[in-house]
């Protein structure tokens, strides 16, 4: 039985008195479509349920089914937790070593970062953006975007918003500041990342620049 013949089978009970409600057979449809449902299986019950009313104890059985189990949201594929305040703590420096840093982030951006979150001349949202950073580069560090190796990744409030293809330009950077204050938009690769290093955004500039005035 095909998913239109179950489909059909659903509509034909639409009369019934006991008949699925809306968000029992939205959740059934939901079930239905998920990759991981045997349709042979469905078809099976089906077939071994002789009345109208056996076929809807089993398709509202399924729809529980489906409610009880929702599907994944993206962002839950990314194992890392959100950062907070407590958690930055790990961060400081105990027996001359930098603890729990990702391995892929350089020390410009580490130092980048601690100016974001510590310095009260940073700009406003630099704490944003340096949780942000964190979760990038411990996302790089888990092989999470290795299948968009050649692309860019955006990230707001530490969640991945979208993967894009080529560089922003400095309007389309101004434009999701405006729209997403504190996001950073980053490529994959390495190399990449060092070459816009050498012409950071306006945010990044004045953050470098503050950090060699406390050095010297």
């Amino acid at each position: 039985m095909s998913l239109d013949n179950i489909v059909a089978t659903i509509q034909s009970l639409s009369e019934e008195s006991n008949k699925l409600s809306e968000n029992e057979e939205a959740n059934l449809y939901v079930y239905l479509a998920d990759k991981d449902t045997k349709l042979g299986d469905v078809e099976k019950l089906l077939n071994l349920c002789k009345t109208n009313d056996a076929k809807l104890v089993c398709l509202k059985g399924l729809s529980k089914k489906s409610a009880s189990n929702p599907p994944k949201a993206l962002t839950t594929e990314i194992s890392n937790p959100p950062e907070t305040v407590e958690s930055l703590r790990k961060y400081e420096k105990k027996s001359g070593q930098a603890q729990k840093w990702p391995a892929s982030m350089d020390d410009i951006m580490r130092s980048t970062v601690f100016f974001y979150l510590a310095d009260e001349s940073a700009l406003e949202y630099d704490d944003e953006s340096a949780l942000n950073l964190i979760f990038f580069y411990n996302n790089i560090d888990k092989g999470t975007f290795d299948e968009h190796k050649d692309g860019y990744v955006l990230v707001h409030k530490q969640e991945v918003k979208k993967y894009g293809t080529s560089k922003y330009t400095s309007k389309e950077l101004e434009d999701l500041e405006d729209e997403m204050p504190g996001a950073i938009y980053l490529p994959v690769d390495k190399s990449r990342r060092d070459n816009a290093e050498k012409s950071p955004s306006a945010r990044t500039v004045s953050a470098h620049r503050a950090i060699q005035e406390h050095i010297v």
